[in-house]
């Protein structure tokens, strides 16, 4: 409590009043002091009246339009006032709203007018840091009589902000069931491992030493633990990452869309590719045909430049990076292999030329009816060698899917699909336990029907523990 001048002075000249009463020993000044003291009481008891019935009557509800969201994007807060008295206040309420340092707000304080019952205000707020953040109930000012006595007190509900990273930290690949085969972080690391080889010879338990290509993902799947295959020395194949960014793609909350993951999972597998010293090129396709394509290298600028082209990824639509400077002249991707081939990677010349002709992108367009269909058929044309196809996309199309992975088990000699299940990454379908949880049930049977399909292993692409929060709200509501 805050008390004002029309409390302060009274009690001031109602003391002196009392002491020329005594020094002078005039009785009628304790008369007078007596009155100032009835209006201090009077003044006093009216405010304290007014405030006690605002805190009684005034509600207050703040409410986030989404609990969670990606650090750096603004959130909307709902706040609602209502007073549950017909009667008007005295006085105008100061509602002064209160967050963490590391949130930013666009205002704080707002005014009602005393014969307002309901109000309501929104604020954009912006969490500049990872991390839960509370926000307290708001502060209520109210002056009841100016200059009486002013009262500042909390009331409403409190809400809480949890801010996520700007990019997905837990991708987890499954492959059916709980297990959870493997998981990257943001760029990936050298203990997480994929692939297989051609020419098998016996299973043994994976070691750092062993390229990541030779891993056997259904052993693996089976013993909760990395194993591989030994093959044959001769055996050495390419690995080629296809990723689908489609407007489908672009399902989840910003920053955590299955594009997103499906990216990381990409820049995940091209880092593991670089350490372990296995040639790898990428091909990128969107929903309406337009088509990247980089054939495999080891060189380690150009693993660089495609896991920038794969992070610029938006659903249909592409941000190149910066390129290196080329010959003037466009070659084709023949004539420029060719004029790689024979230059002298000895020398400091050659080895700087050789970067410009072998970091080159080519542009295509196939199919817009069945662009993953197309990406593959084109990628046939243009392997040379072994190749392992890795390819990311999502489940929106499965006929297309299906169809595009009987080809690609046909043509390729290993193929391993990462898909994302829809399901998992839309929060209105996850609103629904028990629709999610059937609509996971068709997505698994689809996976498993992938997984007939001669040379091809499936595995889903799967945002954290989504999937085993779906699955215990499906064990609650069955035991209720």
């Amino acid at each position: 409590m805050e008390y004002g001048d029309r409390i302060g002075e009274p009690i001031l000249i109602m003391a002196i009043m009392v002491v020329i009463a005594v020094v002078a020993r005039q009785p009628l000044l304790f008369a007078g002091a007596a009155g100032v003291a009835a209006i201090v009481i009077t003044r006093f008891t009216i405010a304290t009246y007014h405030i006690i019935q605002c805190q009684n009557t005034l509600e207050i509800t703040q409410q986030l339009r989404r609990p969670q969201v990606i650090r750096d994007r603004p959130v909307t807060l709902s706040v609602d006032v209502e007073s549950t008295t017909p009667q008007p206040r005295e006085a105008p309420v100061e509602v002064t709203l209160e967050w963490s340092p590391g949130i930013r707000g666009t205002t704080r304080h707002f005014e009602i007018p005393p014969t307002q019952t309901n109000s309501h205000f929104e604020v954009e707020l912006t969490p500049d840091a990872v991390g839960d953040h509370e926000i307290p109930p708001p502060t209520i000012t109210y002056t009841p009589l100016p200059g009486v006595m002013t009262a500042t007190f909390r009331t409403g509900s409190a809400a809480s902000l949890q801010a996520a990273p700007r990019q997905p930290t837990g991708v987890r690949l499954r492959r059916g069931g709980k297990g959870s085969v493997t998981s990257f972080g943001l760029q990936g690391s050298g203990e997480d491992d994929y692939g297989e080889g051609l020419d098998p010879n016996e299973l043994r338990e994976y070691v750092s030493s062993d390229p990541l290509r030779y891993i056997d993902w259904n052993t693996t799947a089976r013993q909760n633990e990395p194993y591989v295959r030994e093959y044959d020395p001769e055996t050495d194949s390419d690995l080629m990452c296809l990723i689908s960014h489609s407007e489908a793609m672009d399902v989840g909350i910003p920053g955590q869309t299955m594009l997103d993951y499906a990216k990381q999972v990409g820049m995940g597998l091209l880092a593991l590719a670089e350490s372990e010293g296995d040639p790898a090129g990428i091909c990128t396709v969107d929903g309406t045909g337009d088509l990247v394509y980089r054939p495999p290298t080891t060189q380690i600028s150009t693993y660089r430049q495609m896991q920038d082209v794969l992070s610029s990824l938006q659903p249909n639509s592409r941000h190149d990076p910066p390129a290196p400077d080329v010959p003037n002249r466009v070659l084709g991707t023949q004539d420029s292999n060719r004029r790689a081939e024979r230059l002298d990677t000895t020398t400091s010349f050659g080895t700087t030329l050789s970067s410009f002709y072998q970091s080159r992108l080519n542009y295509r367009t196939v199919s817009a009816d069945s662009p993953l269909l197309g990406a593959i058929e084109y990628l046939d044309t243009t392997r040379t060698d072994e190749t392992h196809l890795l390819c990311i996309c999502g489940d929106e199309d499965r006929s297309s899917v299906y169809t595009a992975a009987q080809l690609a088990g046909t043509q390729f000699d290993v193929v391993t699909l990462f898909i994302t299940p829809t399901v998992l990454y839309d929060p209105d379908a996850l609103a629904t336990p028990t629709t999610a949880y059937e609509t996971y049930r068709s997505f698994e049977e689809f996976r498993q029907r992938l997984e007939r399909i001669d040379d091809v292993t499936v595995l889903e692409v799967a945002p954290g523990d989504r999937l085993e929060g779906l699955l215990s709200a499906q064990q609650r509501g069955e035991q209720a």
